[in-house]
């Protein structure tokens, strides 16, 4: 950054300088202490005789320092920084000063005396941030206006450097200020007057410079349409003038800078059409007089920052056709002055929030190709210019509104549950678990959701899309939640479950059916009795068989991995007779060893299953006549009557 110093105009009056350490910086108190001074600093005091009363000094009012040196040769000819030190009478004729002149020059900002003697092109004075403005008095001659001259020399000059040398804004500022030229008479303070650049549509080569920062007074900068390259510097953020930052259909690259927070008087950000990157900065919130906000066709990604809701006084928000992502913050409700958003083409998720675009004077709300999901919020039914398509959104009505009916030729509604996106999945499954997992594609019990929007085409499910899974049997709801490869439920035997989607079952677009049959081991049939016929009363102990002889339990294994199971019985009530009388441990298992163990309220096994590879789903149990369940009778025990038990049979799955 170049050193910036304020260029004084040509001055012909002065009041006199003070000469020495001891004279005050203040107006002499008589004209004793005026005349004792002159003869301390300025003697000799009287003028040279080749100066007669009508001549006047004559010099450069203005040199300007391009080189930026640090010294300055007020007489040396072949300096470029020669002030041209001479005398002129009153025909304006000039002529050089005789080698016997003598000059006494004055530091005007510091009020002293930087050199007294005679004039030679070896006087070397010192340049500095201060000291640039000199007074020349000709042989000590200070208070005779004729050998009087100034010289302000300048060197806050503008190079093309601080420009990045772009001839495209190089040029617009030599235009607006035609009397100055950059490298050589443009000062930084000349910049000032630069209030206002509009080029537009005009191709240039070149880039926006970090040097955009000198233009201090700029209220507006609009370079659109004009092929500039590059990224956007963040010494823009120096330019807090700025009502309008207009920069569209460019080719700008990189990211949008944070500094960008502090244009706060900002009124209009448009920069859209170029190739920005990046997520939009969350200083954007600092822009709270922002009305128009354009960052369309670029590749922004990431989420919009919750700053955004700051923007109370924004009507137009522009987003399409960028790469941002993620659920809208619900500080966009605080958009209150809200009548455009155009957010579409993008990757936008989740439900919109109840309290985006809300705002009165709302007109266009654009959403479509976008991965929305949820019911749509009710104010935005009557949204004049609504577009949505190709999002998974939907509302919790049997038929469409009629402010959301799609007129003849009228996509905006397309590709959404509101019209023809319809909810799928597997119609029913088989399965040996007890465990259900719906969502988990390994699983035999993978619901497989989905959607399609002309019956056929699978379209992929947003993963956040909220589901309800209810037992239509029980009307009981055994899931609720999203769509978690983790999440699972139980179910004992076959049952049905109807899927509702986003909590819209209303919608028949967000419903399905889905069967789940559930394979198990099931002890399909045993007889209601056992019976052992009409037997005589003997002296000895008897034992007595089933008087049924096609008597059989069967089993049903129709699961898909089977493995080995035990049937087992137990005494539920034992043998009593009308009397009451009970007959203790009368009935009894025998195996094919000829074992005999009697039935207790202890679960005996009385049959092993044992699967082999061929081995069928349904198994018959049979025993032969003198096995299985048998009736023994000890020897006096009975009576001339009826009596009746009770045996329990259960399946035991035993892998």
């Amino acid at each position: 950054m170049k050193k910036k110093m304020l260029a004084l105009m040509l001055l012909f009056m002065i009041p006199a300088p003070m000469f020495t350490d001891d004279v005050k910086a203040t107006a002499p108190a008589s004209e004793e202490t005026v005349s004792e001074t002159k003869q301390t600093v300025a003697e000799p005091a009287k003028k040279s005789p080749s100066v007669q009363e009508t001549n006047d000094v004559s010099m450069k009012s203005t040199i300007y320092n391009v080189a930026e040196d640090k010294t300055f040769q007020p007489f040396n000819p072949s300096s470029p920084m020669n002030s041209e030190f001479k005398l002129s009478d009153n025909q304006e004729a000039e002529g050089a000063l005789s080698d016997t002149h003598t000059v006494q020059i004055v530091d005007n900002t510091s009020n002293q005396v930087v050199y007294d003697g005679p004039i030679s092109p070896s006087v070397t004075l010192d340049l500095n941030d201060t000291s640039n403005l000199f007074t020349f008095y000709l042989d000590g001659a200070t208070e005779n206006t004729a050998s009087l001259g100034q010289v302000q020399v300048i060197s806050d000059i503008v190079k093309p450097a601080d420009f990045d040398n772009q001839t495209w804004l190089m040029d617009e500022i030599e235009r607006q200020i035609p009397n100055k030229k950059i490298g050589s008479t443009m000062t930084f303070d000349d910049l000032k007057q630069i209030t206002t650049i509009k080029l537009y549509t005009t191709p240039y080569t070149g880039h926006i410079p970090s040097g955009i920062q000198y233009l201090t007074e700029l209220t507006e900068l609009t370079v659109s349409n004009t092929n500039l390259t590059g990224t956007i510097p963040a010494s823009i953020g120096s330019l807090q003038h700025l009502t309008l930052l207009n920069m569209t259909s460019n080719k700008l690259q990189g990211e949008i800078p944070e500094s960008i927070g502090n244009l706060t008087n900002l009124e209009g950000l448009m920069l859209s059409n170029n190739q920005l990157t990046g997520e939009i900065p969350e200083s954007i919130g600092n822009l709270e007089n922002l009305i128009a906000l354009y960052l369309d066709r670029n590749q922004l990604s990431g989420k919009l920052p919750s700053s955004m809701g700051n923007l109370t006084s924004l009507y137009n928000l522009l987003l399409d056709n960028n790469n941002l992502s993620g659920e809208l913050p619900e500080e966009l409700g605080n958009l209150t002055a809200l009548g455009t958003a155009f957010l579409n083409d993008n990757h936008f998720s989740g439900q919109i929030p109840a309290s985006f675009a809300t705002s009165a004077s709302i007109y266009s709300v654009v959403l479509y190709n976008n991965d929305f999901i949820g019911i749509l919020p009710e104010h935005l039914h009557s949204v004049p210019n609504l577009k949505l398509w190709n999002n998974q959104i939907t509302i919790n009505s049997a038929s469409p509104l009629e402010t959301l009916t799609n007129p003849v030729g009228d996509t905006r509604y397309e590709n959404t549950f509101l019209t023809n996106s319809k909810l799928a999945g597997t119609s029913s499954t088989i399965t040996d678990a007890k465990t259900i997992t719906p969502f988990n594609p390994s699983s035999d019990t993978y619901f497989d959701l989905h959607y399609t929007n002309d019956g056929s085409t699978r379209q992929e499910l947003n993963k956040a899309h909220q589901v309800t899974i209810m037992n239509t049997a029980t009307n009981e709801v055994v899931y609720e939640g999203t769509m978690n490869p983790d999440a699972s439920f139980t179910q004992l035997g076959t049952a049905q479950y109807q899927v509702i989607l986003d909590n819209a079952p209303e919608n028949p677009n967000n419903t399905i059916n889905i069967t789940v049959q559930q394979n198990d081991l099931t002890l399909t049939s045993v007889p209601d009795f056992l019976n052992f016929g009409t037997q005589k009363i003997t002296s000895s102990t008897q034992t007595y068989q089933r008087a049924d002889t096609g008597w059989e339990i069967v089993v049903d294994d129709n699961r898909k991995a089977k493995h080995d199971w035990t049937l087992t019985a137990s005494l539920a009530a034992p043998m009593k007779g009308t009397n009451g009388q009970i007959l203790a441990d009368s009935l009894i298992f025998k195996d094919s060893n000829g074992t005999e163990t009697p039935l207790s309220q202890q679960a005996l096994a009385v049959y092993n299953y044992h699967p082999t590879e061929n081995t069928p789903d349904s198994t018959k149990i049979k025993w032969a006549d003198d096995e299985g369940i048998l009736m023994k009778v000890k020897a006096g025990e009975a009576y001339a009557q009826e009596y009746q038990g009770q045996v329990e049979w259960s399946l035991v799955d035993a892998p």
